[in-house]
């Protein structure tokens, strides 16, 4: 019998970085990535349409930033977990971010 994978769609503008991230987390047995999206408003749908355990999106998208990724799929998908990557530290930033109903953050440069 085996194992259910975490199924996860990746939100990024920088495809370069969505396929970065797509192969490491290719690497992990666990987990499986089922779409991925390069505006805000793409992942939004393609999230909607796949229902993942997992978002992970960058802030700085070119049309709707991740905050407000974040606060659609917090509506529409509340079992969905979303997870932020950021160049952003300050903490009224990353304050937003948890308000918003992201699970977490990851800084770019860590």
């Amino acid at each position: 019998m085996s194992a259910q994978r975490t199924s996860v769609v990746l939100i990024d503008d920088h495809t370069v970085l969505r396929d970065g991230l797509k192969l490491l987390l290719s690497l992990e047995p666990d987990l499986e990535v089922v779409g991925e999206a390069g505006t805000g408003r793409e992942g939004v749908s393609v999230a909607q349409e796949k229902r993942p355990a997992v978002v992970v999106t960058d802030v700085g998208l070119p049309d709707i930033d991740g905050v407000a990724v974040t606060r659609q799929l917090r509506e529409t998908l509340p079992e969905t977990r979303v997870l932020v990557l950021t160049v952003h530290d300050e903490e009224h930033y990353v304050f937003t971010l948890i308000q918003a109903g992201a699970s977490g953050y990851l800084l770019k440069n860590s």
